[in-house]
């Protein structure tokens, strides 16, 4: 693949599009607050993205894949 931006075609598999999206995350390793609907804001830090396409944070020591909410 070229630098610059992601070619992906019909048969990428989930591994090969999350790969190639992975250098365009804004603030990946970088602390956010994070508002999801019913909870108070939390503070994580980005680590990727899920094959299902969620936002993988750490958030008290732990993993989490987000799939709703805002980035505040």
């Amino acid at each position: 693949m070229k630098p610059g931006r992601p070619v992906l075609t019909g048969d990428a598999s989930p591994d090969e599009i999350v790969i190639s999206l992975r250098p365009y995350l804004a603030w990946m390793g970088e602390k956010i607050l994070v508002k999801m609907i019913d909870q108070d804001p939390f503070e994580a830090v980005i680590l990727g993205i899920s094959n299902q396409g969620g936002l993988i944070v750490k958030a008290d020591g732990k993993e989490k894949v987000i799939y709703a909410g805002s980035i505040i």
